[in-house]
């Protein structure tokens, strides 16, 4: 993953605020990784990120 802009990496239309992109780019470099980003915030898509799954993402409450 070079950019944000990578064609077909991020689904910008589930992106719904600016706030949103750090997130998503965390996201998106954990997937790629094969990692998992775990966070606090409730409002990451899983749907935002290609090849997302709930693997690659774990929301601490």
């Amino acid at each position: 993953m070079r950019s944000l802009l990578d064609e077909g990496l991020l689904h910008w239309d589930r992106v719904l605020k600016s706030s949103q992109v750090a997130d998503i780019y965390l996201l998106a470099l954990a997937v790629r990784k094969k990692a998992c980003l775990i966070t606090l915030d409730q409002g990451i898509s899983l749907g935002a990120v290609s090849g997302a799954g709930t693997k690659n993402l774990v929301v601490l409450e």
